[in-house]
């Protein structure tokens, strides 16, 4: 498969909240997310019961977090208060 960036968005909070939920429902092989730390990911209570969905259904989910003690992800974390 070739793959192509589609959409660049500046910041996190500018992806509309509609399309995570529309690529998370149609994912069926693999959900791979890459987060400092992902709190944000919670907002949704729909969230991890999918995420649990896909996984009983044959999907490889994979979730990476930043190390919480390095100096990025404290700054990051500080940042967003």
């Amino acid at each position: 498969d070739e793959s192509e960036v589609v959409h660049i968005y500046p910041h996190r909070n500018d992806i509309p909240h509609e399309l995570w939920s529309r690529l998370l429902s149609s994912a069926t092989a693999r959900i791979d997310v890459l987060v400092y730390v992902g709190m944000f990911l919670t907002e949704d209570p729909a969230f991890v019961p999918a995420l649990r969905e896909k996984a009983a259904a044959g999907a490889r989910v994979r979730l990476l977090y930043g190390e919480p003690t390095s100096r990025e992800v404290i700054r990051r974390s500080t940042d967003e208060g």
